[in-house]
């Protein structure tokens, strides 16, 4: 039987279908149509991360920035500062501020106050209550300020703290050193900073071991302000005799005295073997060493904390090499943190016209620490711009009260019951115009 074939037409056109599937097959595919869509996301941040302050009790402060966070914008959060800009003690405001500046641009590189910018909203008191007072109404009335930081002096902080307490507003000093001011105005104001019955003892204890020969010792002081004159009738004596030493009495005068002629011959007469000497640039420390000087009444001197930032120690290098005084902050602190920080002050101060020179850290790192303590309060507590100051300035205060283990560039900061925070006093000895810490 004869078999039938497929037309030879047919099996030509299976290999060519054949051929174009194989080549469909090997060809690569044709890229999509291009449609809409939406930005990739960004990788998403911890809750941490979004709101990672400057310094916080597990991990420490930062010199600067260490997260990329967007940009704040909108209204700002104020926090009000109250500081000396001019005025006897204006090199002291001035100094500080830079580093307050500090604060607030880290406070804002890291994302500001949940979205919102930090501004600090400055006042100037020139050493004067008064105002001092009428810069806690206005930033707490007219900027409607969340807390303020300051007043500087203890004079101001004395008056300005029971207002604060009437119009409940936090008020957080860093120079007021007087002790008990924070006891008496309870519970909206606060320090942080080291009292004089914390760096009182401590400097004596140094000046004692650096010369163990000296039995008796002269006060000496400004007694028409109110911390210095705390220091002349109180603090002074009670340190001074619990470490030993005989105090042979006092000498006072009064702020804005220039000829100390009369007042270092009555000194040179007691013939004392050392001088405990306190006074703010107020009560013209320059003007006294220099006298001192003149009448060669070589005698060690130990002097308070009250005016050693700023420009006075370079203006009476000679008369003045050798005291010893005592800080609030360590500026020879090896943390790579603390030092970048100093750095950047450094650069700020010196480009500055308005910062007396030579310009050098001396107390000025806990205001940074200030700042940043403040910002992570408020973010803490989901504080924005559009938060009411009713529901904001009790939600700082209890920050503050319940503020413990903070790493700052200052050191440990924990609250205390009465209102105070302190970190370590910082022995300083003045040598070629600068005081530098003593090892």
């Amino acid at each position: 039987m004869r078999r039938h074939s497929k037309p030879r037409w047919m099996g030509l056109l299976a290999l060519a279908a054949a051929l174009v599937l194989a080549t469909a097959a090997c060809a690569p595919a044709a890229a999509p149509t291009a449609t809409p869509t939406k930005a990739p996301a960004a990788a998403p941040t911890t809750a941490s991360q979004a709101t990672k302050p400057l310094g916080t009790p597990a991990t420490g402060a930062a010199a600067s920035p260490t997260t990329v966070a967007s940009k704040p914008t909108g209204n700002p959060v104020k926090i009000g500062y109250i500081t000396p800009v001019t005025g006897p003690a204006a090199a002291f405001g001035l100094m500080e501020s830079v580093m307050v500046s500090l604060g607030e641009e880290d406070v804002n590189g890291s994302g500001g106050i949940n979205g919102s910018p930090l501004q600090i909203v400055k006042f100037d008191s020139p050493s004067d209550p008064q105002q001092a007072v009428t810069g806690v109404r206005k930033l707490a009335g007219d900027e409607k300020a969340f807390a303020i930081i300051g007043p500087w002096f203890s004079g101001e902080f004395e008056v300005a703290a029971p207002l604060a307490n009437d119009l409940q507003i936090p008020l957080i000093g860093m120079r007021v050193t007087k002790p008990g001011m924070t006891d008496n105005n309870r519970p909206w104001a606060f320090r942080i900073t080291v009292t004089d019955d914390i760096l009182t003892p401590a400097l004596v204890a140094a000046f004692k071991k650096a010369n163990p020969n000296v039995k008796n010792v002269l006060v000496v002081g400004d007694t028409k302000n109110s911390v210095t004159e705390s220091m002349v009738k109180d603090v002074w004596p009670k340190y001074l005799k619990d470490a030993g030493f005989n105090v042979q009495g006092s000498v006072g005068y009064d702020s804005g005295t220039s000829d100390f002629s009369a007042i270092v011959t009555k000194i040179k007469d007691a013939k004392p073997e050392a001088i405990a000497y306190s006074a703010t640039p107020a009560g013209n420390p320059v003007g006294f060493a220099k006298e001192l000087y003149n009448q060669q009444v070589r005698v060690p001197v130990m002097n308070t904390i009250h005016f050693i930032n700023g420009p006075f120690i370079s203006q009476a290098a000679k008369e003045m090499e050798g005291w010893l005084t005592v800080s609030q902050f360590d500026p020879s602190n090896p943390d790579p943190k603390v030092q970048a920080v100093i750095k950047r002050w450094q650069a700020q101060a010196d480009a500055d016209t308005k910062v007396p020179k030579p310009a050098r850290v001396t107390v000025e790192g806990n205001a940074y620490d200030v700042v940043s303590i403040i910002g992570d309060i408020m973010r803490k507590a989901g504080i924005k711009a559009d938060t009411s100051v009713q529901d904001a300035r009790p939600k700082i205060r209890d920050g503050f009260a319940n503020l413990k283990d903070y790493k700052g560039i200052s050191g440990n900061i924990t609250m205390k019951p009465n209102g105070d925070a302190t970190t370590l006093p910082t022995v300083m000895i003045a040598r070629n115009g600068a005081w530098e810490v003593m090892k």
